[in-house]
């Protein structure tokens, strides 16, 4: 009986950890699929004035310089965050132009606009 008693305490005792390692498990994926996503959250935000290879959709840009950096291309933008009374070498969804002047900053034209808000 003894015997018996002990293998029941140590069965109790096994399932008991496995338990606890199964819970622990569980709450350690939670917690790397959420920093996964504030990861993905943080890495699809550019900060304005940041070099791209790209330009964002719902960001323009004011000037590109040439770069060793982007995989297939020879240049870079200069990304910004549209805003009222910003020169900018595109004219982004929701803003229109009042004026335009000539530059070189821009890839591909030869004129920049100063976009208004809608």
């Amino acid at each position: 009986m003894t015997a018996l008693r002990m293998r029941s305490w140590r069965l109790i005792g096994a399932l008991t950890a496995a338990m606890l390692l199964l819970t622990g498990a569980q709450a350690a994926a939670g917690t790397q699929s959420q920093q996964a996503a504030e990861l993905s959250e943080v890495t699809t935000q550019v900060a304005d004035m940041s070099w791209s290879c790209t330009i964002p959709s719902g960001y323009t840009y004011d000037r590109y310089q040439f770069t060793s950096n982007c995989y297939g291309q020879s240049y870079w933008y200069r990304v910004r965050v549209p805003a009222d009374n910003m020169w900018s070498c595109t004219i982004p969804s929701g803003y229109t132009y009042d004026r335009y002047q000539f530059t070189s900053n821009c890839y591909g034209q030869s004129q920049w606009y100063r976009i208004r808000a809608v």
